[in-house]
């Protein structure tokens, strides 16, 4: 019956783990054809864009007059900041803090002789524009009026290629010029562009595309319009690996968040596209909640199909081994106990076996019939039960016989025995008025080197030997009844 109960219980795990891994499966297959779906969407629009960027033809006029008018008014800025604060812009610090400002590289703040006095980039300072830069500032320092704008040239004090803006403060002592390298100078021009470009574009849920200058990894276009003019590192995805692919696949956290990414180059232009996980995956999520649901309903069904089993499996269990008449375990369950003990030594110092024999059955059952022969049997079960029961368990071993093994120390022992023989002296009985009981105990502190089943065989004689006592003593014939 063990063993049924068993297999029941692993057939129902097998069941529960292949549902498992049907379930990992069945979200692995669905994951890969997402990921496939999105790769190919990106390839399609990265191609679109790479395209569209190829035909625009921006209005380089119309934009760089945007820069022109954008960067003389930081100028304007720059000096009403120096006429209404006149202790500012004095030192290389306040003059950076003012060009992050204004978003330009550097600010000079230049004499009427055409020396810098003081610049966002220290090394600037004292550069003498008539002297090392002849003609390039000489009719500004002649006017020493209005507001100018130089595209990018070279003959700068740190020699860089630059666009410069420059105003008069209010005083005309003091020139204040605005530089922005070619860097930014060109990535401004194609944002007028390519980001309106990119803004156009018509995208699936959950998509974002940025485009970046493949030469500065200035961004100058993104779908939401975020990050423009800013370094592509700052989306969080990474372009070292492109330049090996036609379009280079991997998946990063783009501003954050989760996503399935895909890049390219062509004509001088990075093409991201990011495409959300949890989007992409969508029906992923769906497909294994219903899986979810129904792996938890099919659980739940074959759990109470095990309980109820196992209880049915339980009971039958209980009813073979037990005996109806006492209540009492059987022999069945007697022998099987003993087997499993085997050759064992007890490891416990309580450990007790007891055997218990009814004197006279037979005579009652043949003089007074089998009911009172049945009473006699449940009445000396009574007085086992009560006075050793809760100390192991009780056998009913044969008609009249009957087995305890039991855990319990010699003074409890004793005093179980004296109860016991209190209750067998007591108890009256309606077709039989006495009993008596012959008892044998042994415990493993009595013969710390025998086994159980050695144990047992001296447990018996004991009560063979109170048995013949009990009736000499009485001086009954066991075979007339009392």
């Amino acid at each position: 019956m063990r063993r049924n109960t068993k297999a029941f219980i692993q057939i129902c795990l097998l069941i529960i783990g292949v549902i498992m891994i049907m379930l990992f499966v069945n979200m692995a297959i669905l994951t890969n054809n997402n990921i496939r779906k999105a790769n190919e969407y990106a390839k399609v629009m990265i191609r679109h864009i790479q395209d569209q960027i190829s035909e625009r033809r921006s209005d380089e006029d119309h934009a760089e007059e945007l820069i022109r008018r954008d960067y003389i008014s930081s100028a304007d800025t720059v000096a009403y900041i120096l006429d209404s604060f006149p202790e500012s812009g004095k030192t290389t610090k306040e003059l950076q803090e003012m060009a992050e400002k204004v978003m330009a590289d550097e600010i000079n703040i230049i004499n009427t002789d055409g020396v810098i006095t003081a610049s966002s980039s220290e090394s600037n300072v004292g550069f003498d524009f008539r002297a090392e830069a002849p003609g390039y500032l000489d009719n500004i320092l002649q006017e020493r009026s209005g507001k100018e704008f130089e595209r990018i040239t070279k003959n700068t004090p740190s020699g860089v290629e630059m666009a410069y803006a420059s105003c008069w403060c209010e005083d005309r002592e003091r020139l204040a010029l605005i530089g922005i390298n070619k860097t930014r100078y060109d990535s401004i021009m194609s944002v007028v562009g390519i980001s309106q470009l990119i803004k156009g574009i018509v995208l699936s849920e959950g998509t974002r595309v940025y485009v970046a200058s493949s030469g500065s990894y200035i961004i100058v276009g993104s779908s939401d319009g975020e990050l423009i003019g800013s370094h592509f590192n700052k989306t969080g995805a990474r372009v070292n690996n492109v330049a090996l692919y036609d379009t280079y696949f991997f998946s990063a956290s783009i501003l954050g968040v989760d996503s399935y990414c895909a890049v390219a180059e062509r004509n001088g232009y990075y093409v991201l596209i990011a495409q959300e996980k949890q989007v992409v995956n969508g029906g992923v999520v769906d497909s294994s909640v219903i899986m979810f649901v129904y792996l938890c309903v099919a659980g739940l069904s074959i759990a109470f199909l095990m309980r109820s089993m196992t209880k049915k499996l339980m009971a039958e269990e209980e009813r073979a081994n037990r005996d109806n008449m006492t209540g009492f375990l059987n022999r069945r369950a007697y022998e099987t106990q003993m087997i499993s003990y085997a050759s064992v030594v007890p490891s416990s110092q309580n450990f007790t076996l007891a055997a218990f024999d009814l004197n006279g059955l037979k005579v009652i059952n043949d003089s007074k019939g089998h009911d009172a022969g049945d009473e006699l049997i449940r009445g000396g079960a009574e007085c086992i039960m009560t006075a050793f029961g809760q100390y192991g368990k009780l056998y009913r071993v044969g008609g009249d016989e009957f087995m305890g093994i039991l855990d319990i120390n010699a003074e409890t022992l004793d005093d179980r025995k004296r109860h016991f023989e209190k209750l067998t002296s007591e108890w009256r009985g309606q077709k039989v008025i006495r009993l008596a009981v012959s008892a044998g105990f042994v415990s493993h502190a009595e013969f710390p080197d025998r086994t159980v089943r050695e144990l047992e065989k001296l447990a018996d004689e004991r009560m063979y030997r109170a048995k013949d006592k009990f009736y000499q003593e009485s001086g009954q014939d066991r075979r007339r009844p009392r």
